[in-house]
């Protein structure tokens, strides 16, 4: 999986539910280069996506109950994915 760098544009909380793990949050994330994806986490207020700041991320394509989404998630520094909010 590709890891991408941009900074963060915008951050849109959309909405929660409960799952597996507990209440999970979910937030719309827009990046300067005009990626788009929607990160879950188990924190409230996620501090992973701040606008302005530049991250590490990738993004993939997924099939969730609703149709088809992107999700975005924090990379490490070496290009590997962390397990975030679980």
């Amino acid at each position: 999986m590709e890891t991408k760098l941009s900074k963060v544009k915008a951050v849109q909380p959309s909405g929660g539910y409960t799952g597996q793990y507990g209440e999970m949050y979910q937030f719309i994330i827009t990046m300067e280069n005009n990626d788009c994806g929607t990160f879950t986490t188990k924190a409230e207020n996620q501090t992973k996506f701040e606008i302005g700041k530049e991250v590490n991320y990738t993004i993939e394509s997924k099939q969730g109950k609703n149709g088809s989404y992107f999700a975005i998630k924090p990379a490490t520094t070496d290009g590997t994915k962390k397990r975030v909010g679980i």
